[in-house]
């Protein structure tokens, strides 16, 4: 049974998340500001100091509720399912203008750097998750002794991802399929 105010917190946190990652999208990480989520979300400043305390944890909350609905880490029992289906939500995002713009929106932007390491954090939360994957398929036998996952997260996140960053094109499902099978080939036994 939940009160009033705990159904009002949550519409209050929906609205507000959704505000700071709109205010993250149009501004960046680096010159991201909790005042303007605010005035987006119409919520008094203080309401969020209260909830999150400062820009650091709203800024990471907002990032990884935005990135685990859109890119969620998939158990299929397989560890090719599992990379086809997070690569298959990869492409989605990537195959249109807005989905890069969101994917670079969590990239630093050049010297006026976040000092917080929002970024870093960011990434390191979304590749421990990811790395998960891997781990699993161990776990069932899939993997070749000695392969680090979050080694492998990265490998294979730099490589699916390099048309975005380097080019700002989509992602072919095609390249997806050819970058799974060459990374699969030299992990799994």
């Amino acid at each position: 049974v939940t009160n009033s105010g705990d159904t009002n917190s949550g519409r209050v946190r929906a609205k507000v998340l959704h505000a700071a990652f709109e205010e993250l999208l149009d501004r960046g990480i680096d010159r991201f500001s909790v005042d303007r989520v605010a005035k987006r979300a119409d919520v008094d400043l203080d309401v969020i100091t209260t909830m999150w305390h400062d820009r650091r944890i709203l800024l990471m909350d907002a990032l990884l509720s935005s990135s685990e609905s859109s890119i969620p880490i998939p158990d299929t029992g397989t560890l090719r399912g599992d990379l086809m289906l997070s690569a298959e939500s990869a492409v989605r995002i990537a195959s249109t203008q807005e989905g890069r713009r969101q994917f670079c929106a969590m990239l630093p932007r050049g010297k006026d750097f976040d000092p917080t390491e929002v970024q870093r954090d960011f990434w390191d939360n979304r590749f421990i998750a990811w790395a998960a994957t891997f781990r699993r398929a161990a776990e069932r036998g899939e993997m070749r002794e000695g392969i680090d996952p979050m080694a492998a997260t990265h490998m294979l996140a730099g490589a699916l991802n390099f048309d975005v960053l380097f080019a700002d094109n989509p992602i072919s499902a095609e390249y997806v399929a050819q970058v799974i099978d060459i990374f699969l080939h030299g992990a799994v036994k």
